[in-house]
């Protein structure tokens, strides 16, 4: 029987952060950076869209100010988490190949390496 495919996308969150926990005890800086954008991408795929004041369901106890107009963020698909870190993933190659054609080579390099270990999560 496959796997719930909400399983496997929250496989690939605490996949992400424990690997995230392990890259920060190491002070691996570009680990980290890599994985909290990538984290973060995840957070806005996962927004919904806002919608007027107006159309918000009103609160039974007519509940004004923090958390008023709260909504569940949605849950993203095994498929919809590997397309939003392929597009951090193609973002980084692009951005390296642009560095590299004006002569950032260090730069270029960096994230290069940061995609591949986003590759990693794809793979």
């Amino acid at each position: 029987m496959p796997a719930d495919p909400s399983t496997q996308a929250k496989d690939v969150r605490g996949r992400l952060r424990a690997d995230l926990r392990e890259a920060m005890k190491a002070r691996d800086r570009i680990r980290t950076s890599v994985i909290r954008n990538s984290l973060a991408a995840l957070a806005d795929a996962e927004a919904v869209e806002a919608q007027p004041v107006a159309d918000l369901p009103v609160h039974p106890q007519g509940a004004d100010g923090l958390y008023a107009a709260e909504v569940e963020r949605r849950a993203l698909t095994e498929n919809e988490i590997r397309r939003v870190l392929g597009e951090v993933h193609n973002d980084l190659l692009e951005s390296a190949d642009e560095l590299a054609g004006l002569a950032r080579n260090p730069q270029a390099e960096e994230l290069r390496t940061q995609a591949d270990i986003l590759g990693a999560y794809l793979a």
